[in-house]
């Protein structure tokens, strides 16, 4: 609901391409390192399949806050939840003669903060919002267009996937 209108969000932060981007949405495979990027795999027949969104798959993601070793909130209603995290994930994919089979496993690991905001004023029925920034500073398999496994990368997001 706070992404459906233009302007809120550079449009092409939601675009696909040879490297990762910058915007993701909460839930998915929530492969951070991966946002918006269009993953090069070899199917077992030989052919390169680029894909951007799977039929299926599968995926791991672990967060580790560390949110009370800070005793006072900045603001108050507003919450910050500093994290290290770490995904692992994979897609299905359908080759040409219709067989359908995983993508090599990616994983990526990095540092984030989530921001939520719960109290609006005279609007306090209203969900909290939460703003994530992660840093997936490393990937298990870089793009074919960056290279490198450790860069700086950064990932703004609306919601938390759990």
């Amino acid at each position: 609901k706070y992404i459906r209108s233009y302007g809120w969000v550079p449009n092409d932060w939601f675009a696909y391409g040879g490297e990762v981007n910058h915007f993701q949405f909460g839930g998915g495979l929530n492969l951070r390192g991966y946002a918006g990027y269009t993953i090069a795999q070899e199917g077992r027949d030989g052919n390169i399949y680029v894909i951007e969104r799977g039929t299926s798959g599968g995926s791991f993601n672990a967060e580790l806050a560390f949110n009370r070793l800070f005793s006072k909130q900045p603001i108050n209603g507003v919450k910050l939840v500093p994290y290290l995290f770490a995904d692992a994930g994979t897609l299905v994919y359908t080759e040409e003669n219709g067989d359908q089979f995983l993508t090599d496993l990616r994983a990526d690991a990095g540092l984030g903060m989530a921001v939520s905001i719960n109290k609006w004023g005279v609007l306090d029925n209203i969900k909290p919002l939460t703003i994530r920034a992660d840093f997936p500073v490393w990937v298990n398999r870089p793009s074919f267009v960056e290279e490198d496994y450790f860069k700086f990368r950064w990932v703004i997001g609306l919601e938390r996937a759990f």
